[in-house]
């Protein structure tokens, strides 16, 4: 019999431009500043910044001509 098995999100997620109104989760891409960043942690009202780390990843920079 096949087991199923939850891998949970497995791809990037793009969600546009950043909004301190949106709720973020973990592989969330938005664009900021000219770049586009990863959210590393669940996350709401925390801009992408190199002073967060811990709760986003900058995508090489700058990246954003394959933006949508």
């Amino acid at each position: 019999m096949a087991q199923t098995v939850n891998l949970g999100r497995v791809g990037l997620v793009l969600k546009g431009q950043w909004s301190s109104a949106t709720a973020y989760v973990p592989l969330d891409v938005v664009s900021y500043d000219g770049n586009a960043w990863a959210a590393r942690v669940a996350n709401t009202n925390v801009a992408p910044s190199t002073s967060n780390p811990d709760t986003w990843q900058l995508l090489h920079p700058p990246c954003l001509d394959w933006w949508p």
